[in-house]
């Protein structure tokens, strides 16, 4: 297993620099579950989130990875309830860059993620990236298939790269997806100073 971290991490860096390009673009075509599916794929800050998520729990132990997807679950869930509440939240549409940040700052500056910080950073995670989710109707059916979209999008990631990720041993299988985590703070923190510089220039 350890042999593929390499092969996983080049991947994984390659995929996400090539998702800029396609950055919102609409899927003809393409409605109801699949488009819920394939938005949060194609969305590039939620791609970085997804992949932040991965990283974070290949970095747990092995054991936790079961608590790591019921936590992600939880946090898409549980943002849509707030949202009914404080529907302000939406408005922070350059969360998942933030989140993608801590995210790979955790990756980068830790050999092994503890359970506990992983669990509970998988859970902002998933709250985050339900925040952001923009159903075709809304509606409460439309709300349900967008969040079951982005279930299953994010399980699909997580079990493609992050449970991989768990087994892997060796000190430069570590140092591979400590680098990944270190690009893609590198990558978090170019977009936020956009973010930063557009803010500014509209007030």
């Amino acid at each position: 297993m350890t042999r593929t971290a390499p092969a996983v991490i080049a991947g994984l860096v390659l995929a996400l620099v090539s998702v800029p390009a396609a950055a919102h673009q609409a899927i003809p075509g393409v409605t109801g579950f699949p488009a819920a599916v394939l938005h949060p794929l194609i969305t590039p800050e939620h791609v970085l989130l997804l992949a932040a998520t991965a990283l974070v729990a290949g970095r747990m132990e092995a054991r936790a990875y079961f608590s790591a997807v019921l936590a992600f679950v939880a946090g898409l869930m549980a943002a849509r309830g707030v949202l009914f509440i404080i529907t302000w939240l939406s408005a922070f549409w350059y969360a998942p860059l933030v989140a993608t940040l801590v995210g790979g700052t955790m990756v980068a500056a830790f050999r092994r993620i503890d359970a506990r910080a992983g669990v509970a950073a998988i859970f902002v995670f998933g709250f985050v990236l339900s925040v952001g989710l923009v159903p075709e109707e809304m509606t409460p059916r439309g709300l349900m298939i967008a969040v079951a979209g982005a279930v299953v999008a994010g399980l699909a990631v997580m079990t493609i790269v992050g449970l991989p990720l768990t087994r892997v041993k060796s000190r430069w299988g570590g140092i591979l997806i400590r680098v990944a985590g270190a690009w893609l703070m590198a990558v978090a923190i170019i977009n936020l100073a956009l973010v930063i510089n557009m803010l500014s220039k509209q007030s």
